[in-house]
């Protein structure tokens, strides 16, 4: 079901085009990446889906069914409330919201050491947090996330993917995110956007039948234990590597990894797909241009 539409969108800001002629689709339960580089357009879009700004010409279209929330460049709070109250304050109009739903996202994401802590004193990566903490609260059915990941530590960007990850596959959750993380996009997108210069240069369905997953370990006792759980092939005392294919859920196998106390160091897939597909197409664009 689609349940956003640009039509032809463009967007000037004075004699400036920043967009010019942008056609897409979301569609419900899937996970699109905005790719490009700064000043493409991309913070633009996100303005006009949480309406922000109005497009100068083109329609963007969506059911009374879509609901909205977002997080748009850096997240803004009141730093003399504390994490608590500030999410509080910003679910206090969304209906059936309680204080229990909002301690079960706090330990989800776990933030219990600083939530009652003033969010002037946050770090990037707890202001990050709390940001997809609200973004959780609620029945938004499309979610939109301007660089969610900055500011982040590796294990943090592992428990984001599969929170996301989890909206999308048992919520039906759309979600929209915009990252230079071209690496962490490949392990959760189902699709990509890709601009350049206000204009769509590639959107592409990530539909690979097959590809290799790399999985690294903190131990040589860790990479032994993963092999056997996951039935992985080891390419040193560290490393294991899978097939894996459109079907595969990364989440769910580090979740397994996880919940069986295996430590692991990091995860990649070995295509790199999206980061070639990427290069290609802002390539494409320069060659054109030049």
């Amino acid at each position: 079901m689609t349940i956003l539409k640009f039509d032809n969108v463009s967007k000037k800001f004075g004699k400036q085009e920043v967009l010019s002629d942008v056609s897409f689709q979301l569609k419900s339960n899937r996970i699109v990446g905005l790719l490009g580089p700064n000043g493409s357009g991309k913070t633009t879009i996100m303005k006009m889906i949480g309406r922000l700004i109005t497009p100068t010409c083109g329609k963007i279209e969506k059911p009374n069914t879509t609901k909205i929330k977002m997080q748009i460049e850096e997240p803004v709070f009141y730093r003399g409330l504390s994490g608590w109250d500030n999410l509080l304050y910003l679910t206090a109009n969304e209906k059936n919201i309680t204080k229990s739903d909002i301690l079960s996202v706090i330990r989800q994401l776990n933030m219990e050491d600083y939530i009652k802590k003033k969010t002037g004193k946050y770090s990037m990566g707890m202001r990050a947090r709390l940001s997809i903490a609200y973004m959780l609260l609620g029945e938004a059915n499309l979610i939109l996330l301007d660089e969610p990941l900055n500011g982040l530590d590796p294990l943090a960007v592992i428990e984001i993917r599969d929170i996301l990850k989890s909206l999308c596959d048992e919520r039906g959750v759309t979600i929209f995110i915009s990252s230079h993380i071209l690496k962490e996009l490949q392990c959760i997108c189902d699709e990509i956007i890709i601009l350049n210069n206000g204009r769509i240069v590639e959107h592409t369905v990530l539909d690979v039948a097959s590809s290799m997953l790399e999985i690294e370990y903190e131990t040589e006792k860790d990479c032994i234990a993963g092999c056997e759980l996951l039935n992985a092939k080891a390419v040193s005392n560290l490393k294991c590597e899978m097939a894996i294919d459109e079907k595969t859920r990364i989440y769910l196998l580090i979740k397994q990894l996880v919940n069986a106390d295996i430590k692991i160091v990091g995860v990649k897939r070995k295509d790199d797909l999206i980061e070639e597909i990427y290069c290609k197409s802002i390539a494409g664009c320069e060659n054109v241009e030049g």
